[in-house]
């Protein structure tokens, strides 16, 4: 499981939606929660947040937002050196089926359907940290 020091990110256009992700982390012990409200601004964030000591470790991220999509930002992630192994677990309300194959021919950590429970936000974390997040932080994303 992500250390409990981890710098994660979550992106959605609903601030009541960030508020369930953000008050399920932090049942969880995670405090170092960073909120944006759409994809530019995580993309903002990422880059802000790369020049600092301990970067962004985790985004969730939900698929469906205004301007730039969370599948969008996926790919931007995985564009980019520095980024390209950090954990992403998509969050979604839709179960569209081309959506699933496509976040994960971009390599998704994990999906999450809404509504979740802690248990759920649980497991997806365990199986994102075991699909990326240990290799990320052996190249220096965790510190």
């Amino acid at each position: 499981m992500f250390p409990s020091d981890a710098k994660i990110l979550i992106v959605d256009d609903s601030s009541f939606s960030r508020n369930i992700v953000k008050n399920g982390l932090k049942e969880l012990q995670y405090w170092k929660l960073y909120e944006a409200e759409n994809a530019k601004v995580a993309q903002e964030t990422v880059l802000s947040e790369e020049k600092s000591e301990q970067p962004v470790q985790l985004i969730i991220c939900d698929v469906h937002m205004p301007e730039m999509t969370g599948i969008e930002l996926l790919r931007w992630i995985r564009s980019r050196e520095q980024t390209k192994g950090l954990p992403v677990i998509i969050l979604t309300s839709s179960q569209e089926k081309s959506e699933v194959i496509h976040a994960a021919k971009l390599g998704v950590s994990h999906f999450m359907i809404k509504p979740f429970d802690v248990a759920t936000l649980k497991d997806r974390l365990n199986s994102a940290w075991e699909k990326h997040g240990q290799t990320f932080s052996a190249l220096g994303g965790l510190r």
